[in-house]
């Protein structure tokens, strides 16, 4: 993995950071009781106390137990888990940043962040969540994974994960909390971190939210390619921004697109903002070999079997304008296809063409 720079993405304090004012609060009195304890060793938690002006019931707690406020308990495992602090060069990055892209697709935290999770339609593809996971925290956290049938027939699955510490450590890393229609979507900075890490939140979130085309039904051409967000009218320059990131991303790929659209969703009482990726032939073939699909095997398939279906009707129209007395130039040129296409639907090319 190539880094641009070392830094630390996230440590113990962003954790933190992400429970109640009144849990920071409690973890500021822990470590204050903890630091006092060292200077008076020989004081009882009652003089500690009252001399210092901490609650009693805390003390006592802490005192005679082994407990500890709750973002602390997060953060010990994380540490055992040598995640705190999270550092630029750990091995796990690209399995950190494919997660942290599902939470801005079909996948989440809820509002009362008891869960993360990845809905779909693909049951393997919440196997493949699964995995990655435990490849990140270790079996410790199998337990505490749920898998939900849903759907009029059984046609979706939604797998949850319940451990705190997960939860609480994707929210310090950037993942949206609660209904991400209603909120802002940023794309986090850290992602900036390595090209590998970038790719991999980019292909997790192409794999919930793209849409993949068919051939038109004229047959000359593809229908919309693209990646559609919701939103309301609240939120309109935020999710133009947020675009406006892919769309940079993509163009780092040497994927074209064409405009970012905005259109009124009346059932749903919300706004589609949606990014049109071209249809050229050559441009959709080097998206299938630069972005893959994580978590949505069917939609990889159905895009490559729609090509293999569109390369044959190029190759038809091709045979179909030279016949008629067209030149091989003019023929490409009405058909939209530059030479390296052209070797494509002709077989003359192995699959380097697209690397």
């Amino acid at each position: 993995m190539r880094w641009l720079f070392l830094k630390t993405i996230i440590d113990s304090s962003d954790i933190i950071k992400t429970y109640s004012r009144k849990d920071q609060e409690s973890c500021a009195l822990y470590f204050k009781y903890k630091a006092l304890m060292k200077k008076h060793p020989k004081w009882g938690y009652k003089k500690l106390s009252k001399e210092y002006n901490i609650p009693v019931s805390k003390a006592r707690w802490w005192h005679h137990t082994s407990a500890k406020p709750r973002s602390l308990i997060a953060v010990a495992f994380l540490e055992s888990k040598k995640l705190l602090p999270l550092k630029s060069n750990d091995k796990h990055i690209p399995l950190i940043a494919r997660i942290l892209g599902c939470t801005f697709g079909d996948g989440g935290i809820p509002k009362n962040k008891n869960n993360i999770f990845l809905s779909s339609s693909e049951k393997n593809a919440t196997f493949d969540f699964k995995k990655d996971l435990i490849k990140i925290f270790g079996n410790d956290i199998a337990s505490n994974f749920s898998l939900i049938e849903g759907g009029q027939y059984g046609h979706s699955w939604c797998i949850r994960n319940s451990n705190r510490a997960v939860i609480r450590f994707f929210e310090a890393l950037g993942a949206p909390i609660g209904n991400k229609s209603k909120l802002n979507l940023v794309v986090p900075e850290w992602l900036n971190i390595s090209e590998i890490a970038e790719a991999e939140f980019y292909s997790a979130f192409f794999g919930n939210e793209i849409g993949i085309p068919k051939i038109h039904k004229q047959g000359n051409r593809l229908d919309f390619f693209g990646v559609a967000i919701a939103g309301t009218e609240d939120f309109k320059n935020n999710r133009i921004k947020f675009m406006k990131a892919v769309q940079k991303f993509l163009t780092k790929k040497g994927i074209n697109t064409t405009k970012i659209y905005v259109q009124n969703d009346k059932k749903k009482q919300h706004i589609l903002f949606k990014l049109g990726i071209s249809i050229e032939f050559g441009n959709v073939m080097r998206f299938i070999k630069r972005i893959p699909l994580e978590y949505c095997h069917y939609k990889q398939e159905k895009l490559e079997t729609t090509m293999k279906e569109y390369k044959k009707v190029k190759q038809a129209r091709y045979t179909m304008l030279r016949e008629r007395g067209l030149t091989h130039n003019y023929t490409l040129t009405l058909l939209r296809l530059n030479p390296t296409s052209f070797s494509y639907i002709t077989d003359k090319a192995g699959a380097e063409v697209w690397s």
